[in-house]
């Protein structure tokens, strides 16, 4: 079974990178944070991949980032994103992947730094079950990973996007395709000052622990818990 993970990540320059998250560090610590979460992300995928035997690709944007990513991105294989909306770029990320062969792929993105590795390894079980999705919530209503064996335009289409119902609906379309669905674990991506210290809680050990991130780790080491930074 020839298998994927696919991650998306957008460059991270300050200013066009985690807006909100910089609305509670200063622009430049959260495109920093931003690129720690690539890394650590990046890492974690490249083991797991080692693991199942998959391929690891990162789709990045914009497409003129390419140089200032790679060194971001430990020697995985990088594409750019497709132009349009987020579902027009996963659902051609999607599709780019099955006609290069691929069976099994799981997509996530890079702003979950510590996502358990025992989501991605669940997630090709249940494709290995004859499921057809996988999918697991994120805190704030939309998912932090998707896992399917075909393309299937309908949970891209028209779904609003950084809304609370992205979980809801794309699982409601996936059920009204007649899809074999698998709810995974629920994990959740940082993307505010409140998830932020909901980030810095677990990686201080007072909240459940998922992997580490130790660029993670280092990058919030220089961000004082309740201040914001100048940048």
């Amino acid at each position: 079974m020839k298998r994927a993970i696919a991650m998306f990540a957008k460059a991270p320059r300050a200013g066009e990178v985690k807006t909100r998250l910089g609305d509670a560090t200063g622009h430049a610590q959260a495109a920093a944070l931003a690129a720690a979460f690539i890394e650590d992300t990046v890492a974690r995928i490249h083991t797991c991949a080692q693991r199942v035997g998959a391929s690891s690709v990162v789709f990045y944007t914009p497409s003129s980032a390419r140089a200032e990513m790679a060194p971001l991105l430990g020697g995985s294989r990088c594409l750019p994103q497709a132009s349009g909306g987020l579902g027009k770029r996963l659902h051609a990320a999607v599709a780019t992947l099955r006609r290069q062969g691929f069976q099994h792929i799981v997509l996530l993105g890079s702003d979950s730094p510590t996502l358990p590795s025992e989501i991605i390894y669940r997630a090709f079980d249940a494709l290995d079950r004859e499921a057809d999705v996988a999918i697991a919530k994120a805190a704030d209503g939309g998912y932090v990973l998707l896992a399917v064996n075909d393309t299937y335009e309908a949970l891209f289409d028209d779904i609003p996007w950084s809304t609370d119902s992205v979980y809801d609906l794309t699982l409601a379309r996936a059920r009204a395709s007649s899809l074999h669905t698998v709810e995974l674990h629920s994990w959740y991506d940082v993307d505010d000052g409140a998830s932020l210290d909901r980030l810095r809680a677990e990686l201080n050990g007072s909240e459940p622990l998922g992997d580490d991130a130790p660029r993670t780790r280092a990058a919030l080491k220089r961000i004082a818990p309740g201040r914001r930074p100048l940048g």
